[in-house]
C-alpha cells in the first residue's frame, strides 16, 4: 500500500535525523518519535510521560520554558517553521480557553499543566502535517486541496494560520481576504480558517470575521460555525465579536442564543429574547468592565452574579477561586449557589475539591448537592477480564490534597457527619436560583465519598463504620460497598456484615453475599447459616447456596450434607440431594461419593422430588452433551466434511485478471449513463409502506422490496429504468467473472487504515480500542498473509479509481445487481475455491486470536457464495465448506455463517448427511437456543411439510424435555436449550410439567430465562407457556392420564390460567359448569395483552375493546353470568388461579371490582378516596357498586360526580390530565353498563336531558319577600341565569341582604351546574358528530324536552339515510333550509352531519346561505366547519402527510389547544390523539434536534401520521375514516393557525408541491436567478460548485452524485422579508425558496458546513 510505504520511509528519514542530535534531545526524538505514530495521545502513554520527565529535569536545571527543549527538536526533525510554528503555540497556549468538548467552557488558566495534553497533540499534528507534505499556501489557495481534509490536521491548521496572520505573513492575510470576500474561485471557507483568525492577536481579522457574521444572513451555518469558536480564540477576538452581536442584535439567531449557553453554561429559551438579550449583554460588560464584576459580586440580582464570577474565569481562572471563597463567606445563600455551580464549570478538580472540603458543613439541601457536586474526587472500576460485576477492581485517582491520612480522616468524619443530618431517601427538584438546573438529592452521596477516602487504603476501621451505616443507605450502594470494598474477610465486621447480607432484603445483595461467601472456607456456624437459605423457594439463591457448600472441605460438606438430608423441611433436603448428585455426577470425586452415597439412605419415605433427585444416583446412561444427548455420537463426523477440498492448481490472485482498461471503461460508462439519467424521478416504497419521490442522481434504490416467499426476481427488475441498465450491461459484453472482479472491488474492505477502523473484525482481539489505533492492519504476519492472498496493488487502484467516479454509490448497486442476476454455475466455483483457499491458507496457530483477518479478507465470498448455488452438487459444496468454517476456532459467536438450520435438514434430505449431523447441529452448535425456536415455530412450513423433519422435532424435543423434567434446582444442559422452545405439543408433557413444578410457583409475566443460571421455576413455566394441546387430546384423555397423578384440581386450575390453551380441556375434565366463560372472564378483564386468538375468544363474550378491559372497563353481566353459574366459593378459587395472568396490578384490580358488584364496598368510602387521593380505581369502583332503588337519582349523582372529576383535572399536567381523561371514559362506560344503557352515549344524553325533570319549581317566581321575587330563566340559546323582580323591575344584581338566603343559595348552585351542562352539551354535540353517534327518534324528544339542550339541538344539521335537514319536533322529521319536510321513523337512526356529508350531498351552501338568512348560531362549528380530504402529495406518500411541515409552534400554546380536543403530549410519544373505536392513533411529529441552533427553537411541526393501535404500525391514509381525517387535520390547522411563532400569518391554502412551484417560478422571475428549473417534484439548480435538486414537499436538498445535504434553515421569526416577498404564510415554502436562491448562488456560500459537503 502507498501510503504505508511512505509512513515507513517517513519515519526511517525522522529515525536518521534524530540519530545526529545530542544526549538528551536524542532521547527525547525517540519519544517525539513513537508518539508521532500516535492518532489519539493519552496521559498515560509510556512516550509522553518520557516526555514531559525529561522536559521537567531540564527545566528545573536551566529554568527556561518547559516546552522550549521540545520546540528545538521538532526544528531538526521537522524543520524549522514546524519548529517555529509549536514554540508560537506554547508561547500563545495559556490565552486560549483549556476545555474542550461540547460541555467546555472558555475559562482560560496561566497554568501550563492544564494545557499539556493539547500542546502534545498539537506536536503530533505538526508531524503528521510534515509526512503527508502540507503547505498551509495550498490549503488556502486551492479549492479541493487534497489534504485539506485530513482530520488529524485540523486543530493545527488553525494555529498555523494564526501564527502566520501573527508574523505578518501578507501571502496568508491576502488568501483569507480573498476566501472571506470573494465568490468562492480559490479555496473555500473553513472551521479551521475562522479560528485561526480568533486565535491571532491582529484586530483586522476580528472585523473580517465580524463582517462575515454580518454578512450571513441565511447561512444559519456559517454564523453557527463563528459563534461556536468565538470562545476559543483569544479574550479579545471574544470581546470584539460580542459588540458585534449586541450592536447589530444578532442574539435573535438561535445559533447565538446556543452558543451563548454553552459559553456560559446557562440554560437559555430562545423564546425569551429580553432575558437573553440582557446576558449577553452583561456578559460583555462584565468582560470589558473590572470595576463592575467586583460590583456584581455582591448583587442582588443573581444573573449579575453569576456573570461576575463567569468573566472573571474567562480572563483567569486561578482569580476565580478567591471569589468563589468570597461568596461562600459573605453572601446570601443564592450567591453561594451560584458561585458553587459557576465552580462546578471548573476542570480544575484540586480547586474544586479544596473548596468543597471548606463547607461540608452545609445545612441548606441544595447547597449540600453543589458542595458535594464540587467534591470532585471519586473512585472508579476497572474490569477484570473473563469476570464478572463482582470482580471489578476499585481504582482511585489521587490527589495531593488528600494523599496525607489525616486529611482524609478530617474528611471522612465531616462527611460522616452530613450524613447523619441529611433528609434521607431520594428526591429531584428544580433549583431555587438556576431555573435551567434540576438538583437531585441523594442522602447517601456522602457515603460515597467517603467510600472514595477509603479507597486510598482499604482502612479495614472505616470500612466498619461505614458497615454499621448499612440499613441507612441505598441497596445499590450497599452492593458496591459488599462487593468491592469487603475484601478482608477475616475482619469480624466484615465477615458478619457478608453473612448478615444473606438475608438482605434485596435479592441481588444476597447473590453478592453468596458469591463472597464461595470465596471463603466457612465455619460450621456459618455453613449452617448457608443451610438455612436452602429453605427458601428463589432458585437462582438455591443454585448460589449449593455452589457455595460444593466447595467447601470434605468434611464441612459431609457435615452439612448430613445435616440438611435430616432437616425437617423438605426444600433442604432437596438441596442436600442436589449436592449429592452434583458430586455423583463429578468424576474427579468419585472417591467422595463413596463416603457420602451411605447419606442417601438417611432418607426412607422420599417425596416425589426427592424421588426424582434419587434416582438419579448410580444412574449410568443419563443423557448429556458428552454422549450426545443419545442422538449422535460427539466424536463421530461424517467422513467426507473432514476431507479438505481439493483446489488443483487454483491461485486467488487468478480471479483478479480481468482488463483493466475494460473494467474502467464499462464503469466510466456506466457512471455516465447515471448522470445522463440523474434528473430522472422515481417512487422508492420502504418497510411500513411509506413512498417518497427521489432523483436517481441523488438517491439511488430499490423501487420496492422482494417479499420473503416472492419467486425468484431479477434484482435489476427492482430498480427504476432497469430496462435501461439491462440495455448497456448486454452492449459491454461483460463477463459473469469481471463483474465478479468488479463486486470483489466495491466489498473487500479498504486495507490502508488502524485496526480501530476494522473494529467489528478485532473486537474480540486482546488489545483494547486504543491499541488497536497504534497498529496497521496490513503489518507483521497479517501483511504478508494479505499479500500472498491478494494482489493489493491492483485491488487498492481500483477501490481508489471505483471512488473517484461521480456516480460511485450508484454504480456500485448496479454492479452489485448485474452480477446477482448472472447464473450461479459461471463463478460458483471460483467463490468456493477462493474461500477455501483463505481457509487452508490461514495458518492454524493464529485462528484462536487472529479469526478477524480470515473473516475480513474472506468477507465477499461469504456473502456471495449461497445466492451462487445452482444445484445439488453445488449445494453440497457450499455445505461442505461453511460446515468447515464453522469448525474454525475463533468462528464461534464473532462471525456470521450463512449456514441455517433449513440447509441442515435440506442436506439430510439430499441424503448428503446423516440424522446424526442434523442432531449435532441442534444440540450442540453454538446457535442451539435460536435453532429450537426456528424448529417449534409454527411458521416454519418446510418442517411441518416432512414426515422426517416431524420426527426429528419430535425426537429432540422429547429427549430435552426427559432431561429437563427431572431436574432439581441446578441447571441441565437441556436448560438452556429448552428455553427456545417456541411450542411444545402433548398433554403428556403438560402432566409432567405440572408434576416436575410441584407446588412451586409458576413466573408471573414475562419469563426472560437467559445465561447459565435459569431456575427450575424459570424453566418450567416458560415450558407450560409453550405447551399446546395436540389435535384429538380432550377432557377424557385428560382423566384417564390424571388417574395416577397427584395434581389437584386447583393446580389444573392455575395452569389452565397460566396457559389458557388449556382452559376448554381442563374445563371439561372438571365438569364445572361456566368454567369456561368464567375462566375467559378473568382473562379478558385481568390480562395485559391479547393475542389475536384471545382477541378472537374474547369477543364472543363481552362487546368491550380489549384495550378498555386493561384501560379498567368492566362487563357486569359477564361478571354476573360467571359469578352465579360457579358459585361463590368456585368463583373464589378462580380467581386466586388467576393470579398468574398478570404481572401487574390488574389481578388485584378484578377483586375489587368483583367485590364493588357484588356490594362488599361502601359508595361513600369509594367517593371520598376519590374525592380526597384522587384515586383513579376507586372511581371506577365507585361506578360499579349496585344502584340503589329507585336508580334514577343515583345515576344522576354518580354520573354528575364523574363529570366533576374531569372538569377537575383540566387544571393537571398534560399526562395526568390524559389518564384521569381516560379513566373517566371509562368510568362513564362502566355506569352506562352498570344502569341497564347500551353505550355510554345514551347514558350522557339521557342524563343531561333529565337533569331539569326535578329543577322545574326553580323555573317559576319564589317570593323573597312581598315585592320580590326570584327564579332560574334560559334564553333562547340555551344559557341559565338568575332573575331577581322588585316591584315589577328587573334586577341588574342580587340585593346584598337577600346573598345568604338559603334558597337564593341553591339557584347559584344550580346556575352553575345548568352552565356546566351547557358547556358539556356543545363539547359532546361536537364529539357526537365526530364519532357519528346514532341518535334514535325518542332520544332527540327527549332532549328538546330540556329547555338547555333544545336550542343546541334545533340549530344543528343531522342525517338521517341520505337526507339531510334540522330536526323538527312537531312533525318528527328532517327539513331542509328550503322548508321541504322528510318524514323520520320511530327506529330510524340520526346522526350529527358532517362537512363530509355537507360537501357529498351538494347542499353545503344551501345550509351555509339559510344559517345567515335567519341568524342562526350553532352551538359549535358545524356547517362552517373547515374540510380536510386527503390531497395528491398525501395520497402519493401512501401513510404519511406533510401538509403542515415547516410550521413553528409555540409549545405552550400548541399544549393548551391540543389538550382541549383530547391529544396529549409527552416526550416519548410526542403528540397524539387515541381513538378507541376506529383503534387508531393519530401522530404528529415535531423536529426538535438538540444539535442544532434548532434546540432552542420553538418546535417545528413534520408529519401526520396515523397508527393501528393495538399493532402500532403505519396505516394508509386513504384507509383512515375521512371525517377523522378531517378532524386530525382540523386540530393540526388550528395550531398551525394559533400558536404559531412570529409575524407568520399561517392561514394559509392547501400546501402543495404545484402552489410552491408557481411561487418559486415567479421569485425566481422576481429576483432575476436563471440557473434554476422546475421540473416534477424538485427545482434543478445548476451552481458553480455543483448540481443540486430541492424537493418542493420535503425541502430535502441533494447534490447529484453526492446525495443528501443538511442545510440548516433559518427559521421563520429570524429569515427577515427582504429574501422572502409575500412568502411568509408557509414557512416550508419559504425556507426551500431559501435554500433554491441560497444554492443558486453558490460561489457566495461561506458556510463551512454546506462547504465542506460540497468538496466531501
Amino acid at each position: 500500500m502507498h501510503q504505508e510505504k511512505n509512513e515507513q520511509e517517513y519515519f526511517t528519514e525522522l529515525k536518521g535525523r534524530a540519530a545526529q542530535l545530542d544526549g538528551q534531545q536524542q532521547e527525547l526524538a525517540q519519544h517525539v518519535m513513537e508518539l508521532g505514530r500516535i492518532h489519539y495521545i493519552r496521559e498515560d502513554e509510556e512516550p509522553f510521560n518520557e516526555c514531559q520527565r525529561i522536559l521537567k529535569v531540564q527545566a528545573e536545571a536551566s529554568g527556561e520554558p518547559l516546552f522550549k527543549p521540545l520546540a528545538e527538536v521538532l526544528r531538526q526533525l521537522i524543520g524549522t517553521t514546524a519548529g517555529d510554528v509549536f514554540a508560537y503555540i506554547t508561547e500563545h497556549v495559556t490565552e486560549y480557553p483549556y476545555s474542550t468538548g461540547y460541555e467546555r467552557k472558555p475559562f482560560r488558566t496561566s497554568d501550563i499543566t492544564f494545557h499539556t495534553s493539547r500542546i502534545y497533540k498539537r506536536m503530533v499534528q505538526l508531524i503528521r502535517m510534515d509526512w503527508i507534505g502540507f503547505s498551509l499556501i495550498d490549503y488556502l489557495t486551492k479549492k479541493d486541496y487534497e489534504h485539506g481534509n485530513d482530520y488529524r490536521i485540523q486543530e493545527t491548521i488553525s494555529d498555523w494560520i494564526a501564527y502566520e496572520l501573527d508574523n505578518g505573513n501578507p501571502q496568508v492575510l491576502e488568501a483569507l481576504k480573498g476566501i472571506v470576500y470573494g465568490d468562492n474561485q480559490t479555496a473555500l471557507l473553513t472551521r479551521a480558517m475562522i479560528k485561526g483568525m480568533l486565535l491571532s492577536h491582529q484586530e483586522e481579522n476580528y472585523h473580517m470575521i465580524g463582517e462575515l457574521l454580518a454578512a450571513a444572513k441565511l447561512q444559519e451555518g456559517l454564523r453557527q460555525s463563528i459563534v461556536e469558536q468565538m470562545d476559543e480564540g483569544t479574550p479579545e477576538a471574544l470581546v470584539y465579536l460580542l459588540k458585534v452581536i449586541v450592536d447589530q442584535g444578532f442574539i435573535r439567531y438561535s445559533s447565538v442564543v446556543r452558543a451563548l449557553a454553552v459559553w456560559t453554561g446557562m440554560g437559555l429559551e430562545s423564546a425569551n429574547q429580553r432575558v437573553v438579550r440582557q446576558l449577553i449583554e452583561q456578559a460583555y460588560e462584565a468582560l470589558t468592565n473590572s470595576k463592575l464584576r467586583q460590583e456584581w459580586l455582591t448583587s442582588a440580582n443573581a444573573n449579575e452574579v453569576y456573570m461576575s464570577l463567569w468573566a472573571t474565569a474567562v480572563h483567569e481562572e486561578r482569580d476565580l477561586y478567591g471569589q468563589v471563597r468570597q461568596v461562600m463567606e459573605q453572601g446570601a445563600p443564592y450567591q453561594k449557589i451560584v458561585a458553587l455551580y459557576v465552580l462546578s464549570n471548573s476542570g480544575n478538580k484540586d480547586v474544586r475539591l479544596g473548596i468543597a472540603r471548606e463547607y461540608l458543613n452545609e445545612t441548606d439541601p441544595e447547597l449540600q448537592y453543589w458542595v458535594l457536586t464540587n467534591y470532585t474526587s471519586n473512585y472508579f472500576y476497572e474490569w477484570v477480564e473473563g469476570g464478572t460485576v463482582a470482580d471489578r477492581i476499585v481504582k482511585v485517582v489521587r490527589t495531593p490534597l488528600l494523599e496525607n491520612k489525616e486529611e482524609r480522616r478530617k474528611d471522612f468524619e465531616r462527611l460522616h457527619a452530613l450524613f447523619a443530618q441529611m433528609k434521607k431517601g431520594e428526591s429531584a427538584e428544580p433549583s431555587k436560583v438556576l431555573d435551567f438546573v434540576n438538583v437531585y438529592h441523594r442522602s447517601d452521596a456522602p457515603i460515597q465519598k467517603m467510600l472514595y477516602l477509603v479507597s486510598y487504603d482499604m482502612d479495614a476501621t472505616w470500612i466498619g463504620e461505614i458497615v454499621a451505616l448499612k440499613d441507612q443507605i441505598s441497596p445499590d450502594l450497599r452492593g458496591e460497598l459488599l462487593n468491592h470494598f469487603v475484601r478482608n474477610p477475616d475482619d469480624t465486621v466484615q465477615r458478619e456484615f457478608i453473612f448478615s447480607s444473606l438475608s438482605d432484603k434485596s435479592m441481588s445483595i444476597r447473590e453478592f453475599a453468596v458469591a463472597k461467601a464461595r470465596k471463603l472456607t466457612l465455619a460450621e456456624e456459618e455453613m449452617q447459616q448457608m443451610e438455612g437459605l436452602l429453605k427458601l423457594k428463589t432458585g437462582s439463591l438455591r443454585q448460589s447456596v449449593i455452589g457455595v457448600l460444593l466447595v467447601q472441605p470434605d468434611k464441612s460438606l459431609n457435615g452439612s450434607l448430613e445435616r440438611l438430608l435430616r432437616a425437617k423441611a423438605e426444600l433442604q433436603r432437596l438441596g442436600g440431594l442436589e449436592i449429592l448428585t452434583k458430586i455423583y455426577a463429578d468424576p474427579e470425586r468419585a472417591e467422595q461419593y463413596e463416603t457420602l452415597q451411605p447419606l442417601a439412605d438417611i432418607i426412607q419415605q422420599p417425596t416425589a422430588k426427592e424421588e426424582q433427585l434419587l434416582s438419579k444416583l448410580g444412574q449410568e446412561d443419563a443423557y448429556t452433551g458428552t454422549n450426545g444427548f443419545g442422538l449422535y455420537e460427539p466424536a463421530a463426523k461424517e467422513a467426507w466434511l473432514e476431507k479438505q477440498p481439493d483446489l488443483g492448481d487454483f491461485r486467488l490472485g487468478d480471479v483478479f485478471v480481468g482488463s483493466l482498461e475494460k473494467m474502467k471503461r464499462f464503469l466510466s460508462g456506466l457512471n455516465e449513463l447515471v448522470h445522463q439519467h440523474r434528473d430522472v424521478e422515481y417512487t422508492a416504497e420502504y418497510y411500513s409502506g411509506y413512498k417518497e419521490t427521489l432523483l436517481i442522481g441523488a438517491n439511488f434504490r430499490t423501487v420496492r422490496l422482494a417479499q420473503p416467499n416472492e419467486e425468484a426476481v431479477s434484482m435489476l427488475s427492482l430498480y427504476p429504468l432497469h430496462e435501461e441498465w439491462s440495455r448497456y450491461l448486454q452492449e459491454s459484453d461483460m463477463e459473469a467473472s469481471e463483474l465478479l472482479e468488479l463486486v470483489l472491488y466495491d466489498r473487500l474492505d479498504s486495507m490502508d487504515q488502524t485496526l480501530d477502523r476494522y473494529h467489528r473484525y478485532f473486537s474480540n482481539h486482546n488489545m483494547d480500542y486504543s491499541e488497536l489505533r497504534k497498529h496497521k492492519l496490513l503489518e507483521g504476519w497479517r501483511k504478508d498473509f494479505a499479500e500472498q492472498m491478494y494482489p493489493l496493488d491492483r485491488i487498492n487502484e481500483m477501490q481508489q479509481w471505483i471512488a473517484e467516479l461521480m456516480y460511485n454509490d450508484q454504480v456500485s448497486t448496479l454492479i452489485n445487481a448485474y452480477f446477482l442476476d448472472t447464473p450461479g454455475d459461471k463463478t460458483f466455483d471460483t467463490i468456493d475455491f477462493s474461500l477455501n483457499t483463505l481457509m487452508q491458507a490461514m495458518p492454524k496457530d493464529r485462528l484462536a486470536e487472529d479469526m478477524g483477518m480470515l473473516h475480513l479478507l474472506s468477507s465477499p465470498w461469504i456473502g456471495l457464495e449461497k445466492g451462487r448455488v445452482y444445484d445439488d452438487e453445488s449445494f453440497k459444496r457450499f455445505f461442505h465448506t461453511f460446515d468447515n468454517y464453522n469448525e474454525l476456532a475463533g468462528v464461534l459467536n464473532h462471525f456470521y455463517s450463512p449456514l441455517e438450520l433449513e440447509d441442515y435438514f435440506k442436506a439430510y434430505e439430499k441424503g448428503l448427511i446423516g440424522v446424526g449431523e442434523v442432531y449435532r447441529e441442534l444440540l450442540a452448535g453454538s446457535d442451539s437456543r435460536r435453532h429450537m425456536s426456528s424448529l417449534t415455530n409454527a411458521c416454519n412450513t418446510w418442517i411441518a411439510s416432512n414426515p422426517e423433519f416431524l420426527e426429528i422435532r419430535r425426537t429432540v424435543i422429547d429427549r430435552l424435555l426427559e432431561v429437563e423434567l427431572v431436574r432439581g434446582d441446578l441447571p441441565t444442559e437441556a436448560t438452556p436449550k429448552v428455553m427456545g422452545l417456541s411450542r411444545i405439543e402433548g398433554m403428556d408433557y403438560f402432566i409432567r410439567i405440572l408434576d416436575g413444578l410441584d407446588k412451586e410457583t409458576f413466573v408471573r409475566g414475562y419469563v426472560y430465562g437467559y445465561g447459565d443460571r435459569i431456575t427450575k421455576k424459570e424453566s418450567f413455566s416458560h415450558l407450560l407457556k409453550a405447551c399446546y394441546p395436540r389435535d384429538g387430546e380432550d377432557s377424557a384423555l385428560l382423566k384417564e392420564k390424571l388417574s395416577n397423578a397427584k395434581i389437584t384440581d386447583k393446580r389444573l386450575l392455575e395452569a389452565a390460567m397460566y396457559a389458557p390453551q388449556w382452559i376448554e380441556i381442563v374445563a371439561g375434565y372438571l365438569g364445572w359448569e361456566g368454567l369456561r366463560s368464567a375462566a375467559w372472564y378473568f382473562h379478558a378483564h385481568i390480562n395485559e395483552g391479547f393475542s389475536a386468538e384471545k382477541e378472537t375468544i374474547v369477543a364472543h363474550y363481552s362487546p368491550i375493546a380489549p384495550q378498555d378491559f386493561n384501560d379498567g372497563a368492566f362487563d357486569i353481566h359477564w361478571f354476573h353470568e360467571a359469578y352465579e353459574t360457579l358459585g361463590e366459593e368456585r368463583f373464589d378459587l378462580l380467581y386466586d388461579c388467576a393470579k398468574y395472568i398478570s404481572a401487574g396490578a390488574n389481578h388485584r384490580r378484578s377483586q375489587l371490582f368483583a367485590d364493588a358488584t357484588l356490594g362488599k364496598l361502601k359508595l361513600s368510602e369509594m367517593k371520598k378516596s376519590v374525592e380526597d387521593k384522587r384515586n383513579k380505581e376507586h372511581l371506577l369502583t365507585y361506578s360499579l357498586i349496585p344502584l340503589v332503588k329507585p336508580p334514577e337519582p343515583d345515576v344522576r349523582e354518580r354520573y354528575d360526580f364523574i363529570q366533576k372529576f374531569l372538569e377537575q383535572s383540566k387544571k393537571f399536567g398534560a399526562q395526568r390530565k390524559a389518564s384521569e381523561a381516560l379513566v373517566s371514559r371509562i368510568a362513564l362506560g362502566n355506569l352506562a353498563r352498570n344502569a341497564g344503557y347500551d353505550d355510554v352515549t345514551r347514558l350522557v344524553w339521557d342524563m343531561e336531558a333529565r337533569k331539569l325533570e326535578n329543577l322545574r319549581s326553580y323555573f317559576e317566581p319564589h317570593a323573597l319577600e312581598e315585592a320580590t321575587t326570584i327564579q332560574l330563566v334560559i334564553d333562547e340559546e340555551g344559557t341559565a341565569d338568575i332573575e331577581i323582580v322588585s316591584k315589577g323591575k328587573t334586577l341588574k344584581s342580587i340585593p346584598a341582604r337577600f346573598k345568604k338566603d338559603e334558597y337564593v343559595a341553591a339557584l347559584k348552585e344550580l346556575k352553575g351546574d345548568l352552565v356546566d351542562q351547557y358547556r358539556r352539551a356543545r363539547k359532546e354535540l361536537e364529539r357526537s358528530m365526530e364519532s357519528g353517534t346514532a341518535f334514535m327518534m325518542k332520544e332527540l324528544t327527549g332532549l328538546l324536552g330540556n329547555p338547555v339542550l333544545a336550542p343546541l339541538v334545533r340549530t344543528l344539521v343531522f342525517k338521517a339515510g341520505d337526507r339531510l335537514g334540522y330536526f323538527n319536533e312537531d312533525t318528527s322529521g328532517l327539513a331542509d333550509p328550503s322548508g321541504q319536510q322528510f318524514p323520520v321513523g320511530e327506529e330510524d337512526k340520526l346522526i350529527i352531519a358532517h362537512p363530509l356529508h355537507l360537501y357529498e350531498s351538494g347542499r353545503w351552501s344551501d345550509f351555509q346561505k339559510d344559517l345567515f338568512d335567519r341568524q342562526i348560531r350553532q352551538p359549535f362549528k358545524q356547517v362552517f366547519r373547515e374540510l380536510y380530504l386527503p390531497n395528491a402529495d398525501e395520497r402519493a406518500s401512501a401513510t404519511v402527510s406533510r401538509r403542515y411541515a415547516g410550521h413553528q409552534v409555540q409549545p405552550n400554546k400548541t399544549v393548551a389547544l391540543l389538550k382541549g380536543r383530547q391529544w396529549t403530549v409527552s416526550y416519548e410519544e410526542g403528540l397524539q390523539k387515541v381513538y378507541y373505536a376506529e383503534s387508531l392513533i393519530a401522530n404528529l411529529y415535531a423536529m426538535a434536534d438538540w444539535f442544532s441552533p434548532a434546540d432552542t427553537e420553538a418546535p417545528t411541526l413534520e408529519t401526520v401520521q396515523f397508527f393501528d393501535r393495538t399493532t402500532y404500525k403505519s396505516v394508509p391514509l386513504e384507509e383512515v375514516p375521512p371525517v377523522l381525517f378531517s378532524e386530525v387535520m382540523r386540530d393540526v390547522d388550528l395550531v398551525v393557525s394559533v400558536a404559531h411563532v412570529g409575524g407568520v400569518d399561517p392561514e394559509a391554502s392547501l400546501t402543495t408541491i404545484e402552489m410552491r412551484s408557481v411561487i418559486v417560478q415567479e421569485s425566481l422571475r422576481l429576483l432575476k436567478i436563471s440557473n434554476v428549473r422546475l421540473d416534477g417534484n424538485y427545482a434543478r439548480v445548476e451552481g458553480s460548485l455543483g448540481e443540486y435538486a430541492v424537493h418542493l414537499g420535503s425541502g430535502g436538498v441533494y447534490k447529484q452524485a453526492k446525495g443528501a445535504l443538511h442545510i440548516i434553515p433559518v427559521h421563520s421569526q429570524h429569515r427577515g422579508r427582504i429574501f422572502l416577498p409575500f412568502l411568509d404564510e408557509d414557512p416550508r415554502t419559504a425556507e426551500i425558496l431559501s435554500k433554491i436562491v441560497l444554492l443558486a448562488e453558490d460561489q457566495k456560500i461561506k458556510d463551512p458546513q454546506i462547504l465542506t459537503q460540497l468538496q466531501t
